[in-house]
């Protein structure tokens, strides 16, 4: 079952954080599974196997190694807890179960594989324009997307005081298209004579 779960993630490209079941005991399987899932290899990871043997000395063999067997290709999560690692393969993220060693891991996890950079991070612009219907919009809202396809485009129609049509446009993505892409949108409502405000 967990080796069908982690194919279905890594088809769907989904992100994944799953916790526990990566120790040396029988009953710990992950390890296994998200390398059958990626048809790769169990190896051991020299970096984890240092770890280890500096966490246990002498004691690392001839069980507790078995934590050093990874998918081949997998990266190491930092335990500050008690230095023994976690990974991850591609999107899956594999911990323990215990919160307070997961908890700073996912931290890690989240700092220096999703952080994203200033220039990338993720940003949103509206306009408000008044007086338009929203299948007046169409066409130039289908041509902003086909001139910026990593923006996100979108219309909210609403009466403004009951009488008349108010369209909410908005814009996500990241700079420098986000501003480029909002002003393609601006320049186009005006020249459909429109006025518009920012939301």
């Amino acid at each position: 079952m967990l080796e069908r779960f982690f194919r279905l993630v890594r088809e769907r490209g989904d992100d994944c954080f799953s916790f526990g079941g990566i120790g040396a005991t029988p009953d710990d399987r992950t390890r296994q599974a998200v390398a059958r899932a990626h048809d790769v290899p169990l190896t051991r990871h020299p970096e984890a196997v240092a770890l280890l043997e500096k966490q246990f000395g002498e004691a690392t063999y001839p069980n507790r190694i078995l934590m050093a067997e990874l998918p081949e290709g997998a990266g190491l999560i930092p335990n500050s807890h008690n230095n023994i690692p976690g990974f991850y393969y591609g999107r899956i993220h594999c911990l323990p179960g215990f919160p307070e060693m997961a908890r700073p891991m996912v931290g890690w996890v989240v700092e220096h594989r999703y952080r994203l950079a200033p220039e990338h991070a993720e940003g949103f612009i509206a306009y408000i324009v008044n007086g338009v219907k929203e299948s007046e919009l169409v066409p130039l809202l289908s041509s902003c997307e086909d001139r910026f396809p990593d923006l996100k485009f979108s219309s909210l129609p609403r009466f403004s005081d009951g009488t008349s049509w108010q369209i909410e446009l908005g814009i996500r993505g990241s700079s420098p298209q986000l501003d480029e892409g909002a002003e393609a949108l601006a320049e186009g409502v005006r020249a459909l004579g429109f006025t518009l405000e920012t939301g």
